[in-house]
């Protein structure tokens, strides 16, 4: 039996939720990535002080 793949607009919305959620996640941190090296360029307090910030949205 050979497995046919759905269409897009016919996959479950639980997997369209799950796949929307992870790439939120992921382009949240990749973001706050790029910008604390970016502010490390500038000054290393304003690194320091972004990765608190980065603390406490990851770490709650």
């Amino acid at each position: 039996m050979s497995h046919i793949p759905y269409p897009q607009w016919m996959r479950p919305a639980a997997v369209r939720s799950v796949w929307l959620t992870t790439g939120l996640v992921v382009f949240t941190y990749l973001g706050t990535h790029v910008l604390n090296h970016s502010l490390g360029n500038i000054s290393l307090a304003w690194m320091e002080r972004d990765l608190l910030v980065q603390k406490f949205i990851w770490l709650g």
